[in-house]
């Protein structure tokens, strides 16, 4: 459900082998604006980039299967670019264990307004008040085709691609209301930390040109 019924849903079914079919075919079935692609498990990468290539909208949000929102999502990240004539628009968010039902807002977050761009790239390296999540914001879908940006084939893709987003918005707009979580449940890694931290550097490597052009 959502208050801005204005907008479309494009489900990727990215080679699921449960029962994410019949569960999409039925939201199909019953709303128009849901859309499905299937295809063989390429990632999430190449999910995204399939959605990017049918999108029609003015803007764009990503979700994952572990992301959710409240109902008025769409409409409040919608209504605060409108306000601000800007190009991306971001909101506060929960943290939520999922075996638990704890609820916790993300305690470090940027005062509601509008920015630069510039300046909100500055506080974006840091990653604190703002992280290279792609779930909690609203994105003009023009930043996308304009620039040519598409997500790379690698972990940490999101930071290659926020990066970019930001460095070639005009503004960003920031509400107050916390409208959407991020699900936090047990996770095993088999990789070392010493290959995910190379992986991160490899991903800010990856957007180092936003910077270049910045101090030139």
């Amino acid at each position: 459900d959502a208050s801005e019924n204005r907008y479309e849903v494009i489900l990727v079914d990215d080679g699921s082998t449960d029962n994410c079919a019949q569960i999409i075919s039925e939201f199909t079935a019953k709303d128009s604006r849901f859309s499905v692609i299937s295809q063989p498990n390429m990632g999430v990468s190449a999910a995204r980039n399939r959605a990017l290539e049918v999108a029609r909208g003015e803007f764009i949000a990503f979700l994952d299967g572990d992301d959710f929102v409240r109902k008025d999502f769409l409409e409040v990240l919608y209504r605060t670019a409108q306000r601000y004539d800007a190009d991306i628009a971001l909101c506060n968010y929960n943290l939520y264990w999922d075996q638990s039902g704890f609820r916790l807002p993300y305690p470090l977050h940027m005062r509601p307004g509008v920015y630069s761009s510039q300046r909100l790239l500055q506080v974006l390296i840091r990653d604190f008040c703002i992280q290279n999540y792609l779930w909690d914001k609203l994105f003009r879908r023009s930043l996308f085709v304009e620039h040519n940006i598409r997500f790379p084939d690698m972990c940490f893709e999101d930071i290659v691609v926020c990066t970019q987003l930001f460095y070639f918005a005009r503004r960003a707009a920031v509400t107050r209301f916390c409208i959407c979580a991020r699900c936090l449940q047990a996770i095993t890694c088999n990789r070392s930390v010493r290959a995910i931290r190379k992986t991160a550097l490899r991903a800010y490597g990856g957007s180092r040109h936003c910077f270049t052009h910045e101090q030139a």
